[in-house]
């Protein structure tokens, strides 16, 4: 059993918790929780599994090596104010190749808030879309509030993080339509808009929208219109509705 937070496997864990570099180098990220845990034991990420407690041994995935901790070890790890008595320590899994992907995919341009990302990636997995694709100024899409914002649906689809502009001529190379959000009247209104069987949807930052050269990219330009009295919808709630107007489940 580990005792002590200052243990170095403890310190090397939460640097996973803390550093998205150190994740990308290890190729680990956490997770936290039980539903978590299942989701990730299920798709196959989940690779360790930290606990504490004796009335939780019973509970744990009988296929993933277990070690045993204190609670303060939990403590020192979690990134919760009041964390679930287990951990899991997930692998990052390496992605198929983007071309490879002949479905829907949802492009994130500098969205800065975890939990919106969460948000979005929870709304493509559940509207059957096929990849997310984080661009540069994105939060890293292993950090713990992108992790709980998605509540398992991480492990649902490919998510990528790119920079994007290299990215979008590809796509545009194998015929994909590159289809822009916008708040002015020069867009098109979604509901009158037919989604193409090839198709990628581009959302821009919270406060300034898609990049310049971003937007130079995109085939055409949707809008949600909204009641006048409500200045704007949130990144992540306009998304969604995209989204799931457009599932293709």
């Amino acid at each position: 059993m580990i005792e002590s937070p200052q243990n170095d496997r403890v310190k090397y864990w939460k640097k996973l918790q803390t550093s998205a570099s150190h994740r990308r180098k290890e190729k680990l990220f956490l997770v936290e929780g039980w539903h978590l845990l299942e989701e990730a034991n299920k798709h196959a990420f989940l690779k360790e599994v930290i606990y504490c407690g004796d009335e939780n041994a019973s509970k744990l995935p009988e296929n993933v090596p277990a070690i045993k901790a204190t609670k303060k070890v939990i403590e020192a790890i979690s990134d919760t104010k009041t964390p679930q008595p287990v951990i899991g320590i997930c692998g990052i899994k390496e992605l198929p190749e983007l071309s490879k992907i002949s479905e829907h995919h949802l492009i994130l341009d500098r969205i800065q808030d975890p939990g919106n990302i969460g948000t979005m990636i929870r709304s493509a997995s559940a509207a059957g879309w096929g990849s997310v694709i984080l661009g540069d100024g994105c939060a890293d899409v292993y950090s713990p509030k992108v992790i709980r914002g998605t509540q398992g649906a991480l492990f649902h689809l490919p998510l990528y993080q790119r920079p994007l502009i290299e990215l979008i001529n590809k796509l545009g190379e194998k015929d994909i339509n590159i289809i822009g959000t916008d708040n002015t009247h020069e867009a098109a209104d979604y509901r009158s808009c037919f989604l193409p069987s090839q198709s990628a949807l581009v959302v821009g930052n919270e406060g300034s929208g898609i990049s310049d050269e971003v937007r130079g990219l995109c085939d055409f330009f949707v809008r949600i219109p909204i009641h006048p009295r409500v200045e704007s919808l949130s990144v992540a709630t306009a998304t969604s509705i995209l989204l799931m107007h457009w599932s293709v489940i």
